[in-house]
């Protein structure tokens, strides 16, 4: 979405500019798109069939060329224009090329052996008082709705044997064995059976749901529709718009589509990968802060967690300190918990992740940050469930000889990576100038209508 945005700014800004581009220039852009090429050759019947489903005229295809074409010259003009210096080329070598390898031992704050049950009502009060805004529930919906399954409508249809064969015609490169070549019919037939069965079903799946919606009046309550017509009924707990619709195919289509919706309405059937519904919007609870009471288990586990983390920071202190000294090692201390050495091998200080170690916030600068191969970590880290302590067990340095060797691709890459971040700040400093305004017409219709199956 915000790459479309992005495009339209660019866009637009350059039609103030002036460019634009020729009739020749859209006419390639279009025969070079792979949409419309098969066996290597543009097929002008599959852009109109394209545009014809698209609802779309050839000439407001053409414009809508056009206008990208301007946008692409644009940002062409703007990325032409960034150079890198030898510092940046250096700095982003080194970013690669020197590297460091730690071992750890990982303080869990599970072995601090807190006991979620020794926290006092006052205390847990107390943490929910200091932060009553962050247990805020946002806007919820439940949904009530009746599933049709494709497995229910699999004798919809016999294929009979022209079907099979002309299935059979229309898919051959489907159907290659080992050596390349096709297999016989008769290897296949009950495959082929059972894609023509399956897809008669979901047509039959799909065209029973849309009569059912077709058939219900608007204002009657879905349960009481479902029990005239002997079908059963299920209802979602109720959920937010970015858990999705709970127990349901394609739940994030759907939650979309409730948040849409009013109290009581019945939204046209929306198909899943094997069910098709047909769902009313049955409750709405609105975003709000819940009583102490209510979030009291919430306040339990977060206070719970931070008490498990702050004692194994404490452990991982008193650990790191008896390393510093060398009255232990770090095999002494992972022994003592229970747990092992971890030894990472060697890593960037471009890594966003470190093996074997994963995402720790501050691993990699702090590995950076030790001067001395043997040395440790100055503090322990946190981590989302206790504590890291580490020693630097080798380094590599950047050396010039490679640097030199790498230096044309190291400037291929920093190029288009200093080209690209040029061309985003530039458009971010225009987009202002460009409120997005929501389009009502469109989300009337996503949530009216399913998206096509993926291919």
């Amino acid at each position: 979405m915000q790459s479309l945005v992005d495009q339209t700014i660019l866009s637009l800004e350059a039609e103030k500019m002036g460019f634009s581009a020729s009739n020749e220039e859209v006419a390639d852009s279009i025969k070079r798109s792979g949409a419309f090429i098969y066996g290597g050759q543009f097929h002008r019947d599959r852009m109109l069939n394209y545009l014809r489903r698209e609802g779309i005229s050839l000439e407001e295809y053409e414009e809508s060329i056009r206008f990208k074409l301007a946008g692409s010259k644009l940002a062409y003009l703007l990325q032409s224009s960034v150079h890198v210096t030898e510092d940046e080329l250096w700095t982003k070598y080194k970013a690669e090329a020197e590297k460091v390898a730690v071992k750890a031992v990982q303080i869990s704050g599970e072995s601090s052996g807190f006991d979620p049950a020794s926290l006092t009502d006052e205390e847990l009060r107390a943490a929910f008082d200091a932060e009553t805004e962050s247990y805020r529930l946002p806007e919820r919906r439940k949904l009530v709705y009746v599933a049709l399954d494709m497995k229910d409508h699999m004798d919809a249809a016999a294929p009979d044997e022209a079907a099979i064969l002309a299935e059979y015609e229309k898919n051959r490169d489907r159907y290659k064995n080992a050596e390349g070549g096709t297999k016989p019919l008769d290897d296949v037939r009950d495959e082929i059976l059972l894609q023509l069965q399956a897809r008669a079903a979901r047509e039959e799946m799909e065209r029973e749901t849309r009569r059912l919606y077709e058939d219900v009046a608007p204002g009657t309550d879905l349960r009481e529709y479902a029990a005239s017509q002997g079908l059963a009924v299920s209802e979602t707990a109720l959920f937010a718009l970015t858990d999705g619709a709970p127990g349901m195919e394609k739940g994030v289509q759907i939650a979309q589509a409730a948040f849409q919706m009013s109290l009581n309405e019945i939204a046209e059937p929306v198909a899943g990968y094997t069910r098709s519904y047909l769902f009313q919007l049955a409750e709405i609870a609105p975003s709000e802060v819940p009583s102490f009471e209510n979030a009291r288990e919430r306040v339990v586990e977060r206070v719970s967690a931070q008490r498990k983390r702050d004692a194994a920071v404490t452990r991982a202190a008193e650990l790191l300190a008896q390393l510093q000294t060398g009255a232990k090692t770090l095999d002494d201390a992972a022994k003592e918990l229970g747990t092992e050495v971890v030894d990472t091998g060697l890593f960037s200080a471009g890594a966003m992740s470190v093996p074997k170690l994963g995402a720790v916030e501050g691993l990699v600068a702090a590995a950076f940050g030790v001067a001395d191969v043997g040395g440790y970590v100055d503090a322990p880290l946190p981590t989302a469930n206790g504590a890291l302590i580490f020693q630097v067990t080798d380094r590599q340095e950047a050396a010039r000889a490679s640097f030199d060797a790498e230096r044309t691709e190291i400037e291929n890459e920093a190029m288009a990576e200093k080209a690209n971040r040029f061309l985003s700040e530039w458009i971010d400093a225009r987009r202002d100038g460009y409120p997005i305004v929501e389009n009502q017409e469109f989300w009337s219709r996503v949530a009216q209508a399913a998206l096509p199956e993926e291919s």
